[in-house]
């Protein structure tokens, strides 16, 4: 979105989803401690696995899967791999900073296509969207937690939606691209709906789309 287009963003509070205990499997989960620089934000609250890059010059892949589904022995596909951390013997998100990680943008595209296409039946967005009305609903990354009247840094906002009559307009998400998926806050979070969207995609190759609402 360009300075000439981008809408008035308002600010978006939501919170932290349940923690998830990740699968007993050989891949590297992140343990529960902190992630990022910061001790006092809560454990990730979902799995993350590091893997072996390719090509090896990125030394770790980060990744919701730890393989590809038809095989125990492969990698994600390529969509699945959310960044690279350019150093060796990762074993917690607490271990990157911003500076070593290197997104990956075939991710990215895949993750603001199932938000733009499953934000109308995540519970929180929809709450804030009848307390709001109108305008532009900031659609935040929940690994930071703004007041309700603020707004969050850019580098925080996963994307925006526009409202009528306290309702979201079906196709109005659009992605801010400011937005960083590591940042000294850590690794992005979405809401229990959205991860779940986002891990059935993935684990179905990272393709499709369409089908969107509950």
């Amino acid at each position: 979105m360009s300075s000439a287009t981008t809408p008035r963003l308002a600010n978006l509070a939501r919170c932290h989803p349940r923690k998830l205990s990740p699968p007993a499997i050989r891949s590297r989960p992140t343990s529960s401690s902190s992630s990022a620089s910061s001790s006092s934000a809560p454990p990730y609250p979902y799995p993350v696995y590091f893997l072996p890059a390719q090509p090896p010059s990125r030394t770790t892949a980060l990744s919701f899967l730890s393989t590809t589904p038809s095989s125990s022995q492969q990698q994600p596909t390529a969509a699945a791999i959310i960044g690279w951390a350019k150093r060796k013997d990762i074993t917690d998100l607490a271990d990157i900073t911003p500076a070593e990680f290197e997104a990956n943008p075939a991710f990215e595209e895949v993750l603001h296509d199932v938000i733009k296409q499953n934000i109308d039946g995540d519970v929180g967005v929809q709450g804030l969207a009848a307390y709001q009305k109108l305008g532009y609903l900031n659609i935040n990354d929940e690994r930071t937690y703004a007041p309700f009247g603020r707004v969050s840094d850019p580098e925080d906002i996963l994307g925006s939606c526009r409202l009528d009559d306290g309702k979201l307009v079906a196709g109005s998400y659009e992605r801010m691209p400011t937005h960083r998926l590591f940042s000294f806050n850590g690794l992005f979070r979405l809401s229990e709906h959205l991860q779940d969207k986002l891990l059935e995609r993935l684990r179905n190759g990272g393709g499709g789309g369409g089908g969107g609402g509950q």
